[in-house]
């Protein structure tokens, strides 16, 4: 006899995300239960639409209370616990359908979730291991106002992990900060602790909610008397050692996050995810020996059984991309292209790995046929999605000829992407074809976010070819669009001097200067990126417009980024000898500048 499988979610304002989730169960649920705890959308009426059961709850702050009132309200023997921004892979019905027809499986079910994060669901992923899917026992049933879970008392209760994968989209950048998920968690977080202080489990979560504000001191407040507390056999354990290592090393406490990952490893030696951050320390702190150990290390012991992991790949793709960095870095290119090949092979969509790919083949070769064939073999299918990253790879390198090249094929697919053209304009700009350049760039409309940087390009062309009218004239759209102040303030600095008119002083306060320096930086490397040197010559005096004791520096290696390592050297003894400013990026610059000459 069939088991019944009841799905049951407790959602609010969830019409975005919900169909995606719905269409992933259907195959799979006998009962689909949905407890609303107030949404003011249409995710009431979508639910219904798929037959789906629905009761509404009033929210009380307590995320253990929503979820057992959808169980009390499914009939099924078996329930699946879903959110509406969850997505169950449709390679895995089959054993759902298998675990609840099996009468000798077990009671409970912990299953993959896949949670993204980022911008864009990709390749930025970890995993989470929780109770998902289990018996309906009275017994069963959640804790906790927030990051609720089962806690399992009676030992007859058989649990087990199952390879079953859901993906969750609930923490990409965009539903983060439409939902107010920090503020949300941190006050029912603040509630529960008041409840229970000495708690580690909740410890764990408050310093991760810190963690996700990007403070590091503060989560350790909560992590490091978690830690104390907690019984190392606790699921969540591994991962709170995870984060407390990940937040030394942002502290740039090194010795201390060291330790933690020998601690960490002697509890649990398959942990890949602690070996893997030693890597990166070591990487970050220039022990390039050490680092190749440890991700050689992390190849060997692969990817950790589900339980232990956190960041997926770190086994594999991410081990072997580590180690072609380093590679890359020490200039063994033979082995950076080995290792990048590699990482391609255990996940062919780590695009990064082949940014990097054409990176080594454009530094050893200028060849564009041998480019475009070596190039070309990671998309054997000729797609307008293809060309577009073919064309963003060789713009990356310079390589402006060959992005146009892919670009046009690109647009021959009619492919309506003002991003697209705005990389067109861009290439023809560094091929220093201005009055085309102007063509594309006027091409962007006005809502796009290339707008104001195609407006800014338009006014460097016009300005190189002397039509200082319509440079005028695209210097007064960033006013009427309403351009940052900084921006506009810059600019209109920059035209003063292109017209022999008084300078405008931007700044005489160092803190003030700090906005408009990357400003003028990117001026800079624009004009010179074309080799337009009458008008970076008077396009310096920006600097005269600022206050600021490390511009010798920043144009040292601003000349040392298009190969004027002349210019690059003049600039580090010039900022020695004015301002008595050095920093670790310029002296390196001056080492592989004396080297290389002491070499020649």
């Amino acid at each position: 006899m069939n088991s019944f499988l009841s799905v049951c979610m407790i959602v609010k304002d969830e019409e975005n995300n919900i169909r995606r989730c719905f269409e992933s169960i259907y195959s799979v649920a006998n009962e689909i239960i949905v407890v609303d705890t107030g949404s003011k959308d249409n995710t009431k009426e979508i639910a219904r639409t798929f037959g789906a059961k629905v009761y509404d709850f009033q929210w009380v702050d307590d995320f253990s209370k929503a979820r057992n009132y959808s169980i009390e309200k499914a009939s099924g023997n078996w329930i699946l616990i879903m959110d509406a921004d969850d997505e169950l892979d449709k390679n895995d019905s089959s054993k759902i359908l298998d675990i609840i027809n099996n009468p000798d499986s077990a009671d409970v079910y912990m299953l993959n979730t896949v949670c993204y994060y980022g911008d864009l669901p990709g390749n930025e992923r970890v995993l989470n291991v929780s109770i998902r899917l289990f018996r309906n026992k009275p017994s069963l049933r959640y804790e906790g106002r927030i990051h609720e879970h089962i806690s399992i008392k009676d030992d007859s209760i058989k649990v087990k992990t199952e390879n079953i994968n859901i993906y969750h989209y609930g923490y990409l950048n965009s539903v983060v900060e439409e939902k107010n998920k920090r503020n949300r968690n941190m006050r029912i977080l603040e509630k529960q602790l008041a409840e229970e202080p000495d708690n580690p489990y909740y410890q764990f979560c408050m310093g991760n909610e810190y963690t996700a504000l990007n403070n590091p001191e503060k989560a350790l407040e909560y992590y490091i008397p978690a830690y104390n507390k907690c019984r190392m056999t606790d699921i969540y354990v591994p991962k709170l050692i995870f984060r407390i290592v990940l937040s030394y090393q942002k502290l740039k406490k090194y010795e201390e996050a060291l330790m933690f990952v020998d601690e960490g490893l002697k509890y649990y030696p398959n942990y890949t995810d602690l070996e893997y951050l030693r890597g990166n320390i070591f990487h970050e702190t220039g022990k390039l020996g050490k680092a190749i150990k440890s991700f050689e290390k992390c190849l060997s012991l692969g990817d950790p059984p589900p339980v232990l992991s956190f960041i997926i790949g770190v086994g594999g793709y991410l081990a072997s991309y580590a180690l072609g960095n380093i590679y890359h870095q020490i200039s063994d290119l033979d082995s950076a292209l080995k290792y990048y090949n590699e990482t391609l092979k255990l996940n062919p969509k780590f695009y990064d790995a082949i940014y990097k790919i054409g990176n080594v083949i454009t530094s050893v070769t200028t060849d564009q046929e041998e480019i475009k064939k070596t190039i070309e073999q990671f998309f054997p299918q000729k797609t307008p999605e293809g060309f577009t990253m073919l064309a963003d790879i060789m713009f990356c390198e310079k390589q402006y000829t060959l992005a146009l090249n892919y670009i046009n094929m690109a647009l021959e697919h009619h492919i309506n992407n003002d991003s697209l053209v705005f990389l067109k304009g861009q290439c023809l700009y560094h091929l220093r074809l201005f009055q085309e350049a102007i063509k594309e760039f006027t091409k962007i409309p006005e809502n796009n976010k290339c707008y104001i940087p195609s407006l800014k390009l338009s006014y460097l062309c016009f300005s190189f070819m002397d039509e200082l009218s319509r440079a005028e004239e695209t210097l007064n759209k960033l006013y009427e669009i309403n351009a940052p102040v900084d921006v506009i303030k810059v600019y209109s600095s920059l035209n003063n001097l292109f017209l022999k008119k008084e300078k405008i002083i931007l700044s005489e306060s160092k803190d003030e200067s700090e906005v408009y320096l990357p400003i003028i930086l990117e001026i800079l490397d624009s004009i010179l990126s074309v080799k337009e040197f009458d008008k970076f010559e008077t396009a310096l005096e920006l600097f005269n417009c600022i206050t600021n004791d490390d511009v010798l520096l920043f144009l040292s290696k601003l000349y040392y980024k298009h190969g004027f390592y002349d210019m690059s050297t003049k600039e580090i003894i010039r900022s020695i000898k004015l301002f008595d400013k050095i920093d670790v990026e310029t002296s390196y610059i001056l080492y592989k500048i004396l080297s290389s000459k002491s070499y020649n």
